[in-house]
């Protein structure tokens, strides 16, 4: 039986990568000062970290349900079961949107939507899996669904943006937090925990120094967690344009034990909301077999 996968921007491949895959594709929207942009097509990275500033507004929304649904029928054309991953349920409405869309008869055994709390990096780290799974035709869709469920609960990341200010246009925090934060010159540290943003997360630390030290303290204890579990696990950092403070983190890093990470990226529509300037850190956990 002949998959497909559908994914969307969230997942950090841009169009043309997800073509070049053989994976169907739809794009995020982000908005910049009034004007539209289609992510990972019309806009990435680059553009926005060269273009975002204080007085920018940025604002972020799902793909347009029209070219969904156009890109599950030129899917279901060319295939038999299609797959479609979108960003975390969590983070965006566009999982529940693409549910009620394919939810029909005619729908049914042919499209699944898996229940989503993906974000970058962890997804775009199983494309090369994924694109072997999908193209093999005995590797059944649920054998699929089981492999990325591993995924689910073992997300874990830490965010140090250079401004609460992108965060809160975003929704991320309340304005009470935004205003007590910004009065007290405070860097926040934003705990992604498998998919989801909680305002209850963030930890306030006064200088970049500290809020580093505190993060790896944290993600210390979660790696030797997975470690005596007998997980293999990998660091990957972010570095959106903060050259200075990423060379502090890495320094941190080293110390602590960490001596080869890699860099990874995140998803322009993460990008909005942290902003530029911003640091971070996370760990990829593989199953025991691999």
């Amino acid at each position: 039986m002949k998959k497909g996968l559908l994914i969307d921007s969230s997942t950090g491949l841009t169009e043309k990568q997800a073509r070049e895959m053989g994976f169907y594709y739809s794009s995020l929207i982000i908005n910049i000062d009034g004007k539209e942009y289609k992510s990972g097509i019309n806009i990435d990275n680059k553009f926005l970290l060269d273009n975002m500033s204080l007085k920018t507004k940025v604002q972020t929304s799902t793909a347009k349900l029209g070219d969904v649904e156009q890109e599950i029928k030129k899917a279901l054309k060319e295939v038999d079961q299609l797959l479609i991953i979108t960003i975390s349920k969590y983070l965006s409405s566009m999982n529940s949107m693409i549910k009620v869309l394919v939810d029909e008869e005619k729908y049914k055994g042919k499209v699944f939507v898996f229940d989503s709390n993906f974000i970058t990096p962890w997804i775009y780290h199983e494309f090369v899996n994924l694109k072997k799974w999908i193209e093999n035709d005995e590797v059944k869709m649920e054998f699929i669904i089981e492999k990325l469920s591993f995924l689910k609960d073992k997300m874990n990341a830490f965010l140090i943006p250079d401004t609460l200010d992108f965060l809160y246009a975003g929704g991320r925090i309340t304005k009470t937090q935004y205003i007590a934060g910004s009065f007290l010159k405070v860097l926040p540290i934003i705990v992604v925990k498998n998919g989801r943003i909680d305002s209850e997360d963030i930890i306030k630390k006064r200088t970049i120094n500290k809020a580093y030290d505190k993060a790896i303290e944290i993600l210390k204890k979660q790696y030797n967690n997975w470690i005596k579990k007998g997980y293999r696990v990998e660091l990957k950092a972010i570095n959106l344009n903060s050259d200075k403070n990423f060379s502090i983190l890495k320094e941190k890093l080293q110390k602590e034990g960490f001596k080869e990470f890699e860099q990874t990226i995140i998803a322009p529509e993460i990008v909005a909301h942290i902003g530029p300037r911003a640091t971070g850190f996370g760990l990829i956990v593989h199953e025991k077999n691999r």
